[in-house]
């Protein structure tokens, strides 16, 4: 990852664009087509490709459940995403307890809708991390569309955007040496 982020900032500045700057992702965007497909071809396709190889336990390595989750995530209000009931069945299939199911889908409107900010924050959670340190900023791709790239928003024409969970090499409870 150092090294991607190292050959992008230097391929950035050769183009006349600060990759420190909060307007970066537009400078690019006025690029001439050429410049543009560069970029994409050697950062944006291999980073893809790293992410689509899901390191670790991935549900969405199973076609069925990320075709399911693609397509439920292109509906939207801001705070929740509109889903489809194959997508609370993918998720009862795949483990999560009933209660946890109800937390997240909220199902008084005509169709469920997924709280993707609990979703997430609890499955932290439950996996070990420390309440205190989840961040959410509370910003919506669909809301923010200046801010953020928004596939909900701009469709297929938009970039594409990633997080990234760096584990530390120190313990992550005090007294324990699981890292």
């Amino acid at each position: 990852m150092h090294r991607w982020r190292a050959e992008r900032a230097v391929w950035l500045r050769q183009h006349a664009i600060d990759p420190l700057a909060a307007n970066w992702r537009e400078l690019l965007r006025a690029l001439p087509v050429a410049a543009r497909r560069d970029y994409h071809v050697r950062f944006t396709s291999p980073w893809m490709e790293c992410l689509d190889q899901c390191h670790g336990a991935c549900l969405l390595r199973q076609p069925e459940l990320s075709g399911i989750v693609a397509e439920s995530l292109l509906h939207g209000d801001g705070k929740d995403y509109e889903v489809s009931d194959s997508l609370i069945t993918a998720f009862r299939e795949a483990g999560h307890r009933q209660s946890d199911i109800d937390r997240w889908f909220d199902r008084r409107k005509p169709k469920p809708h997924l709280d993707l900010q609990r979703a997430n924050a609890d499955q932290l959670i439950h996996g070990g991390v420390s309440l205190h340190q989840i961040f959410d900023c509370g910003l919506s791709t669909v809301s923010h569309p200046d801010i953020f790239d928004s596939y909900r928003v701009e469709g297929e024409r938009t970039g594409r955007m990633a997080g990234i969970i760096v584990v530390p090499d120190v313990p992550l409870v005090p007294g324990t040496t699981k890292t």
